[in-house]
C-alpha cells in the first residue's frame, strides 16, 4: 500500500518545484501544498523552497535539487534530537544567528555543506559509526561544526568538533586531520536515502588516482553538450549530456512560436521536455535555438547550444466549387427527361486536378474528378434530373500537411414535362352589352412554341335561354389594335382544327396575352347591343416543345356572361387661364373653359347623377351660373368634401347637367397654377341601384400673377454722418405677402435713390447690403436696390459723409430723389412711382477720447485718444490726401466690405496723419491693398521691413502696421526723391545705412543735388565691396568730396554710367563703387 504520510508542507516558494511520484509523474508544488512520505523533491535552478518539517523545524533549499524529503526529515530528527534546546525553535528575540534555519540547503562547489547524507552509516574497519548530534557553521564559507573525536578516532554523541571543506574531502578533527579522505557529499543529481550504505572504502584515504592530484582533486571533464530534437507531435526534448545547471525557459529561443510547459524529464535530470506552440495562423519553419553558454554542470562549466527546425502547416487549404447551368437554361424539358444531361463546372483555391467531386440529386449521388483545368462534369439522367429541382455538389482538397478543406455549392433548376393547354378567358365573370374586350392566354409556355404563331378563334352568342344569335355572328374582331382577318379552312388543312370559318390571329407568341375587341355587326346601318345572355369563345393552336418531333394541336373554349351595366362618361377638358386678383368677388373670377361631360351609353338609359371639382385648395371659391356676372358661389360636397388642405364642389345643376358658366375665385394676390384638380361624375343606368364613378384629371387652371405697385409717403430722416440713417420712406406694398394658399409668384419693390453721393454705403438694418447682387451702383451717387419686401422697405438705411450728400429738387436742406415700383417673380412689374426724402445728417464730432470717426474728404483732427478713421465704401485715396485731412489718427479701418485702396503712401505722409507717437495701423480685409512709394525722406529716410513684418523708417521714429489688407508695391533697394530736392553726402548716409538700399533715383520733375558725397558716405550705405548707383536727369547734379579718409579714383565710363572708386586710405582693402547715370551733371 502506497504511503500517503505527509512529511513537509510548502510555506514560501519562488521559482519551479515538483513532487514526483511512484509513477514517475510530476506534480507542480506551491505553497500550502504537502510533500508525502513517497515522493521525491524536485527543484529547479533558479528556484528556492522553505519546507515546514512540523515541531518549528523548516528547511530552505535553493537551487537544482533532487531530493527525498522523507530522508531528509529522518535526518533533522537526528541533527535536532529531543532534550538539546540549543537546536530548538529560537524566538524572534533571540539573535541573527539563532533566527536562521538549523539547516540550510543553498549554493553549491565549495561554499555549502549538504547534509542530505549526515545520518548515513559508515561501517568500515570497525570504526564505530558517527551520529550527529549538531551543525553549526563557524568561519564561511569553509568550516561548520561536526561532534569531535574521542581518543580512540571516534567523537562521542553529543560533542563539537570542526569540519574543513576543501575540494575532494572533508578533514575532521580537534584542528587537524591528514586531509586525505574522499568526499562524502552528495552530487545535486543525486537522490540519497539515510538506509542506503556506504561502500567500506567510502570517506577514507586513499592515494590520489589517475587525473587527480595531490589533494584528490577530480579530473577535468569536456564541457557538457545539448541536443535539441522537436517531435512531430510538438514535443520539444532538450537532452544534455551531465544535468544542466541554471536552465530556464528564458534561455531557449523560438522563432515564430514559443514552448510552454518546460520541465525536466522525472526519470532522467539530464532530458527536459517542452511543448512547442507555433504563432497563430503561421505556416513555414519553426526554430527552436538555445544559445552556447546558457546553463552550466555541476561544476561550474558552461555548455553548448543546440538548435532544430520544424516546418508546421496548420491552416487548411482554401477550395471553391460551383456548377454551371443545368442544360444552359437550367430548365428540364420533357425531351431532355429521357436521355442523360452532362451537368459540368468548376473549381478554384488550392483544389488540385484529381481531387474528388461529388454530385447529390434525386436521392442518387455521382462522382468525377478535376481536370488538369479545374474543372469537372459528370453525366447524370435526365430521369434523375426530373425528380428533383436542385442539384448539389461539393469537393475536397487536402494539402501536404494532411489540412483538408470540403467546398459545396447548389445550383436549382425548373422541371417542365407537361404538355401545353390552350384557354381563353375574360378577366371579369361577366361584360356589359356594349363589350369590348376578352383576354386570350396560351399557359404553360416553357420550351413551348406556337408552330405558324397563329391562333385560331371563332366568336358566338347565345341569349339568357340558350339561343343562338346569328344577327351578332360575323362581327369585326379587332386583336392589338389591328382588325382581325376571317379565314376559311379546310377539313386537314391545319391538323387538329376542324373545317370552317375562323378569325385568325398572326404572331402570337407562347405566353402572350392578347386583348381582343368584338363588335357585332351593324342592323341596317345602326349598330347593335349586345342582349343578356352569353359569348361562346373557341380557340385553336398548334404547338411543339423544344426537342421534340411532334405537334400538339390544343382546343380550349370559354363562355362570357353578358348583363347590363354602367358605362360611364367621357370627360373632356381644356387648359384655362386667369390674372391674379387684387378683389373678392365675381370680377376675381377665373372661368373653367372647354369642359364637357357626356355618356358613353346614349340610349336613354343612363343618366349623370352630379359633376363635382375636387383638390381645390383651401381659400379657393367656386362660383356657376349662366354668365360671369349671375354666378354664384357653389356648394362644397358633403359626401366628398374638403381633407383639410383641399376641397370638393359640386359644379352641376340639379339635373346633372354642367350650368353654361363655371369660375374659380383664387385668394387675393395669389398667382399660380392649379394641375391638380380632378373632375368626378356619377352616372348609371336608371334600372341599377349601383352607379359608376369616372375621374378625370382637369386641364391646368394659369392664374397669371399682376403687379399691384406700391405708393410712397416720405417723411424726414435724422442721424450722424458717421453712423446708419434710417430712411423714411413709408412705403406701402399693395400685395405685401405671399397669400394664403402656396402661391408660384411672389412681388417685391425694386427702389433708385439719387443724391447719396459717391461711396455711400447701403443697409438693411445693420446688415451691409453694398457689394451685393441687390445693389448696383450707377455712379454719380445714384443706386438701385432690388428685391425688397415689405419688411424691408422698413429697414432700408445708408452711411454716408453729409457733405458728400447731392440735394436733388433746390429746396431747403437735403433732399434725395426716390423712385419705385413692384415685380412679380413669376413676370411683370407695376407702374413706377417717385418722390423726395428730406435727409438732415449732422456733422461728426472729435472729442478727446478714443473715437471712429467716417472719412469725409475733408480735414479732420481727431485731437486725443487712439482714433479710427473708416474709409468709406469702396473708396479709393492716396497718402497725400490722406496727409493732406488727417491728423492725430492712430488707425485707418478699411474693414467694410468691398475693395478699399490707400495708393503712394510714403513715410512724410504717415508722419502727418498719426500723432507724436509716430505708428499707424491699417486695417483691412483681403479686398483690400496699401500700396507704399519708397521716397526720400530728410526725417525719416526710406521704408524698411523689420523682423516682426512691422513697416518701419530706416532713420527711426515711425512705424506702419498693415493687418488683413494686402500691402503692393514694397519698398526694394531703391530711394526715389520727389524732386526739387538736396541732400548731402552726410545726410544720406544717416538716412540709409542699414536700409538695404543700393540705388538712389534722382529722375522726378525738379532738379535734384547730392553735394559733398564722399566714398565713406557710400561705405556707410553699401558697405565694403559694395555698389551705389545713382540714376537721374540732366538737371540733376552729384558732387563728390575725397573726404578724410578716403579717396575717389579717377572715373571710369561704363556703359550708361560713370564709374568711380573709393578707397580708404589707412585701409585699401575697403572700397566701394559708385555709378552715377551719365546724363546727370557731376561734380557741376
Amino acid at each position: 500500500m502506497a504511503n500517503q504520510t505527509v512529511i513537509a508542507t510548502v510555506v514560501n516558494l519562488s521559482g519551479q518545484a515538483w513532487a514526483r511520484q511512484p509513477d514517475g509523474s510530476l506534480r507542480a508544488l506551491k505553497v500550502g501544498d504537502s510533500l508525502m512520505a513517497n515522493e521525491v523533491l524536485i527543484t529547479a535552478d533558479s528556484a528556492k523552497i522553505v519546507l515546514d518539517f512540523g515541531d518549528a523545524r523548516e528547511v530552505v533549499i535553493d537551487g537544482a535539487r533532487v531530493l527525498e524529503p522523507q530522508a531528509l526529515n529522518m535526518t533533522l530528527g537526528a541533527v535536532n534530537p529531543e532534550g538539546m534546546p540549543e537546536l530548538r525553535s529560537t524566538p524572534a528575540s533571540a539573535d541573527a544567528e539563532a533566527q536562521a534555519p538549523v539547516l540550510s540547503l543553498d549554493g553549491e562547489g565549495y561554499n555549502f555543506v549538504e547534509l542530505v547524507r549526515v545520518q548515513e552509516i559508515v561501517e568500515a574497519d570497525g570504526i564505530t559509526p558517527l551520529t550527529l548530534a549538531r551543525v553549526r557553521e563557524l568561519i564561511r564559507p569553509l568550516s561548520m561544526l561536526l561532534p569531535d573525536r574521542d581518543e580512540s578516532g571516534l567523537a562521542p554523541r553529543g560533542d563539537l568538533t570542526s569540519m574543513i571543506l576543501r575540494p575532494g574531502g572533508v578533514n575532521g578533527g580537534q584542528g587537524g586531520g591528514n586531509g586525505s579522505g574522499g568526499s562524502v557529499l552528495p552530487r545535486p543529481d543525486e537522490t540519497l536515502r539515510p538506509d542506503e550504505q556506504q561502500r567500506p572504502d567510502e570517506g577514507r584515504p586513499r592515494p590520489p588516482s589517475a587525473g587527480e592530484d595531490g589533494n584528490n582533486a577530480p579530473a577535468p571533464q569536456s564541457p557538457p553538450t545539448l541536443t535539441i530534437t522537436i517531435g512531430a507531435d510538438g514535443t520539444v526534448e532538450f537532452q544534455f549530456s551531465r544535468p544542466p545547471q541554471g536552465f530556464d525557459g528564458s534561455d531557449v529561443v523560438v522563432e515564430n512560436g514559443r514552448i510552454e510547459n518546460l520541465r525536466p524529464d522525472p526519470n532522467d535530470p539530464s532530458r527536459w521536455i517542452a511543448d512547442l506552440i507555433p504563432d497563430a495562423n503561421f505556416e513555414g519553419t519553426v526554430t527552436v535555438t538555445v544559445d552556447d553558454g546558457r546553463y552550466t554542470d555541476s561544476r561550474g562549466q558552461h555548455g553548448s547550444g543546440d538548435s532544430d527546425s520544424i516546418e508546421v502547416d496548420p491552416l487548411p487549404p482554401q477550395a471553391r466549387i460551383s456548377i454551371d447551368p443545368i442544360t444552359g437554361d437550367d430548365l428540364i424539358s420533357m425531351a431532355e427527361a429521357g436521355g442523360n444531361v452532362t451537368v459540368t463546372g468548376s473549381t478554384g483555391g488550392d483544389v488540385r486536378p484529381g481531387d474528388r467531386v461529388t454530385v447529390s440529386v434525386g436521392g442518387q449521388t455521382f462522382t468525377t474528378t478535376v481536370d488538369a483545368d479545374g474543372n469537372w462534369q459528370v453525366q447524370i439522367p435526365g430521369s434523375v434530373l426530373a425528380n428533383d429541382q436542385n442539384l448539389h455538389a461539393s469537393v475536397t482538397t487536402q494539402d501536404s500537411a494532411g489540412n483538408s478543406t470540403t467546398a459545396e455549392a447548389g445550383r436549382p433548376y425548373t422541371v417542365d414535362t407537361d404538355v401545353p393547354s390552350l384557354r381563353v378567358h375574360n378577366e371579369n365573370p361577366a361584360v356589359n352589352r356594349d363589350f369590348d374586350g376578352i383576354y386570350g392566354h396560351i399557359v404553360d409556355t416553357q420550351d413551348v412554341f406556337n408552330t405558324g404563331g397563329t391562333v385560331y378563334l371563332t366568336v358566338a352568342f347565345k341569349d339568357d335561354d340558350g339561343n343562338s344569335v346569328s344577327a351578332l355572328a360575323g362581327g369585326t374582331l379587332v386583336a392589338a389594335g389591328h382588325t382581325v382577318s376571317a379565314v376559311t379552312l379546310a377539313d386537314g388543312e391545319v391538323p387538329g382544327v376542324p373545317a370552317g370559318t375562323y378569325y385568325a390571329v398572326q404572331g402570337v407568341q407562347m405566353g402572350e396575352q392578347l386583348k381582343l375587341g368584338y363588335t357585332p355587326p351593324d342592323d341596317n346601318g345602326q349598330p347593335q347591343a349586345f342582349p343578356i345572355g352569353r359569348f361562346v369563345i373557341d380557340s385553336w393552336a398548334q404547338h411543339q416543345e423544344e426537342n421534340a418531333d411532334n405537334l400538339v394541336t390544343s382546343h380550349g373554349q370559354t363562355e362570357i356572361a353578358v348583363q347590363i351595366s354602367n358605362d360611364g362618361v367621357l370627360i373632356q377638358t381644356q387648359p384655362s387661364l386667369g390674372s391674379e386678383t387684387r378683389v373678392a368677388g365675381n370680377a376675381g373670377l377665373t372661368e373653367i373653359t372647354g369642359l364637357t361631360v357626356s355618356l358613353n351609353d346614349n340610349d336613354g338609359s343612363e343618366s349623370i347623377s352630379a359633376i363635382l371639382l375636387s383638390n381645390l385648395p383651401v381659400g379657393f371659391l367656386v362660383f356657376t351660373g349662366a354668365t360671369a356676372q349671375a354666378a354664384t358661389q357653389a356648394e362644397q360636397s358633403n359626401n366628398a368634401g374638403g381633407d383639410g388642405s383641399t376641397n370638393t364642389w359640386i359644379i352641376s345643376d340639379s339635373n346633372g347637367s354642367l350650368p353654361a358658366y363655371i369660375g374659380i375665385l383664387p385668394p387675393a394676390h395669389w398667382s399660380g397654377t392649379l394641375s391638380d384638380l380632378q373632375v368626378i361624375v356619377e352616372s348609371g343606368e336608371t334600372t341599377l341601384d349601383e352607379k359608376r364613378v369616372d375621374t378625370a384629371q382637369l386641364a391646368d387652371v394659369t392664374i397669371a400673377p399682376v403687379a399691384d405697385g406700391v405708393t410712397l409717403n416720405a417723411t424726414p430722416s435724422f442721424g450722424r454722418e458717421n453712423q446708419i440713417i434710417r430712411l423714411n420712406l413709408n412705403a406701402t406694398m399693395v400685395d405685401p405677402v405671399q397669400a394664403s394658399a402656396t402661391d408660384s409668384s411672389t412681388e417685391t419693390t425694386t427702389l433708385t435713390l439719387s443724391g447719396l453721393g459717391e461711396h455711400a454705403a447701403l443697409y438693411l438694418g445693420t446688415t451691409l447690403i453694398s457689394g451685393t447682387s441687390r445693389v448696383v451702383d450707377h455712379g454719380g451717387g445714384s443706386y438701385t436696390i432690388s428685391g425688397l419686401s415689405q419688411a424691408e422697405l422698413d429697414q432700408l438705411g445708408f452711411m454716408q459723409a453729409r457733405d458728400a450728400l447731392v440735394d436733388q429738387d433746390g429746396a431747403a436742406g437735403v433732399q434725395i430723389r426716390v423712385e419705385a415700383f413692384t415685380v412679380e417673380s413669376g413676370g411683370g412689374q407695376s407702374a413706377p412711382v417717385g418722390g423726395f426724402a428730406t435727409v438732415n445728417s449732422s456733422a461728426q464730432l472729435a472729442t478727446s477720447g478714443s473715437d471712429t470717426l467716417l472719412y469725409t474728404g475733408q480735414p479732420i483732427n481727431a485731437l486725443g485718444g487712439d482714433d479710427t478713421i473708416q474709409l468709406r465704401f469702396g473708396e479709393d485715396v492716396s497718402g497725400a490726401d490722406l496727409a493732406a485731412n488727417l491728423k492725430n489718427v492712430e488707425t485707418l479701418d478699411l474693414g467694410i466690405a468691398g475693395e478699399n485702396q490707400i495708393h503712394n503712401l510714403g513715410l512724410d505722409d504717415v508722419a502727418a496723419i498719426t500723432d507724436a507717437r509716430g505708428t499707424l495701423t491699417i486695417q483691412g480685409d483681403g479686398a483690400d491693398t496699401v500700396q507704399l512709394n519708397n521716397l526720400l525722406s530728410h526725417d525719416f529716410g526710406v521704408w524698411q521691413q523689420d523682423g516682426s513684418g512691422q513697416w518701419v523708417s530706416s532713420a527711426g521714429g515711425l512705424a506702419l502696421n498693415v493687418t488683413g489688407a494686402t500691402v503692393t508695391d514694397t519698398p526694394t533697394d531703391t530711394a526715389t526723391t520727389k524732386g526739387g530736392d538736396s541732400f548731402s553726402g552726410d545726410e544720406l548716409q544717416a538716412l540709409l545705412t542699414g536700409s538695404g538700399i543700393s540705388k538712389i533715383d534722382l529722375s522726378a520733375n525738379g532738379a535734384d543735388t547730392i553735394d559733398a558725397l564722399t566714398a565713406e558716405d557710400v561705405f556707410g550705405i553699401v558697405g565694403n565691396g559694395g555698389t551705389l548707383t545713382i540714376d537721374g536727369a540732366g538737371d540733376d547734379v552729384v558732387r563728390l568730396l575725397d573726404g578724410e579718409g578716403w579717396t575717389w579714383d579717377a572715373d571710369d565710363p561704363v556703359g550708361s554710367h560713370v564709374v568711380y572708386t573709393g578707397t580708404a586710405v589707412d585701409d585699401p582693402l575697403q572700397t566701394v563703387t559708385l555709378q552715377i547715370l551719365s546724363t546727370v551733371q557731376i561734380n557741376a
